[in-house]
């Protein structure tokens, strides 16, 4: 404003060659331009040419005149350039500023900076995305000024982001469908309120294999929408074989020639098949003598096999991936009929049959079978006992004469083998021929079983 600056002057240097310096009483408040008057005057009084100068002073950033998009703005339809003009005293550094975009998620949006004045004040600073923006919700548009005096100035601009066109599916994006699917439903709308001009496609790509599988669109326009029914030419199984991820892709144009395009994922759960009845493999006994029992089998992968006996429930298991189970020491009730039942249960709730199994569990009856005949590698009597028992073989020679004799403690059970080594009690072996043998089993009751018989000895 003219109004002169206060200040001291200091010279340095020889008298033929000064320095000079003038320093301000205050700092420098005010940006603008500032006029420096000099008059130098020599020690024998002559005064030198006047030298008249001026400088920019600049210590205020720069300030935004207006942007595009501006905070709180709704954009619809893909911009191809977001920008702010700015305005500054000392010009804008074109190489030190630079604007960033950045989308829904925060991940940077990638594109470059363009100078519409070259950095003259006031200057259009754009931001030019490399690729058309698509995902929609709120963006950050962030500039950062930098002017030639090396202020800077920073701003945060949210705005809201849609396509031109809206896309809703059903199924939904990120829905899970429990139910069997024949067809997709698709609404286009414009939000320019100027229409759908047409269904470019409608199609669901299967993700595991990238495969498409083609519906039959019917479209019904009506004002600025369009509701599409795309029936599936290829129904989706419901035993769960086609389980998976899948994409729908739906596109669109409108009046104006905006063409849209929209993907939605949604997942395909649905089994309503019950899976197969359980297999024993291999099938149990019919009759036990002993009161657990384990059996192993086949199911479905995955499903949950259960087991009751005698219509109380045992256990349950998991079928594992290779369909096998196994249960293993399930209870039985000794001295009757036990009727187990296997049924199998998948992730879906799905049951299967019944597979009904009965097994007796009662001792053993006493019984003997020797070998038939005793020979070197065959030699034993196997004896069933209806509770534990002390065995007593004697074995004699047709001539009444006595050759050998055995007593083993046993418990109960079935084909318990007492071994005759084919030698008298001298231990020398004995000849080939017939022999008289007596096995009695002595419980601890006090009763008794016995059984009398002839073997044949043949080496």
């Amino acid at each position: 404003d003219g109004t002169p600056l206060t200040g001291t002057l200091s010279f340095t240097g020889p008298d033929t060659l000064k320095t000079f310096t003038f320093t301000f009483d205050q700092p420098l408040q005010y940006s603008g331009r500032y006029f420096v008057h000099i008059l130098p005057r020599a020690l024998d009084g002559v005064f030198g040419h006047d030298y008249v100068f001026d400088f920019l002073f600049d210590n205020v950033p720069p300030m935004v005149l207006t942007s595009f998009p501006s905070d709180t703005d709704t954009v619809i339809g893909t911009p191809e350039k977001l920008f702010v003009t700015v305005s500054d005293m000392s010009g804008i550094d074109t190489v030190l500023t630079r604007l960033s975009l950045f989308d829904p998620t925060g991940a940077p949006v990638t594109g470059h900076t363009e100078f519409i004045s070259g950095g003259k004040s006031p200057d259009t600073i754009a931001f030019v995305p490399d690729e058309l923006l698509l995902l929609e919700g709120i963006y950050e548009f962030v500039p950062y000024i930098v002017d030639l005096a090396g202020n800077v100035l920073t701003d945060t601009i949210e705005f809201t982001f849609y396509l031109p066109i809206e896309i809703r599916t059903m199924p939904e994006d990120g829905d899970t469908v429990r139910v069997p699917l024949t067809a997709v439903h698709v609404v286009g709308k414009d939000r320019r309120g100027f229409g759908i001009h047409s269904v470019i496609d409608i199609s669901v790509i299967r993700m595991a294999t990238l495969d498409t599988i083609q519906c039959d669109p019917m479209a019904f326009f009506g004002g600025d929408s369009v509701y599409v029914i795309c029936t599936l030419q290829d129904t989706l199984a419901i035993d769960g074989s086609d389980n998976g991820t899948y994409a729908i892709r739906a596109v669109f144009d409108n009046v104006t020639l905006d063409t849209v395009e929209g993907i939605s994922m949604f997942t395909y759960l649905v089994d309503i098949v019950p899976p197969g009845v359980p297999i024993l493999t291999p099938p149990p006994p019919t009759e036990v003598w002993y009161d657990t029992i384990s059996v192993q089998g086949l199911a479905e992968p995955l499903s949950m096999v259960f087991v009751t006996i005698n219509d109380t429930f045992r256990d349950s298991t998991v079928a594992n991936y290779d369909s096998t189970f196994a249960f293993y020491q399930l209870p039985l009730e000794f001295d009757t009929v036990n009727i187990l039942k296997f049924f199998a249960v998948d992730m879906f709730g799905n049951v299967s049959d019944t597979l009904e199994w009965t097994i007796r569990a009662a001792p053993p009856e006493f019984s003997v079978e020797p070998s038939m005949p005793f020979t070197e590698t065959d030699h034993a009597f196997l004896v069933s006992v209806p509770q534990d028992a002390t065995i007593t073989v004697k074995i004699y020679n047709t001539r009444g004469d006595f050759v050998w004799e055995t007593e083993q403690d046993v418990q109960m059970g079935k084909d318990v083998a007492i071994v005759w080594d084919l030698r008298n009690r001298e231990g020398h072996e004995v000849n080939n021929g017939p022999y008289l043998f007596i096995l009695k089993a002595k419980y601890g009751n006090g009763s008794e079983d016995m059984v009398k018989g002839i073997i044949m000895v043949v080496r």
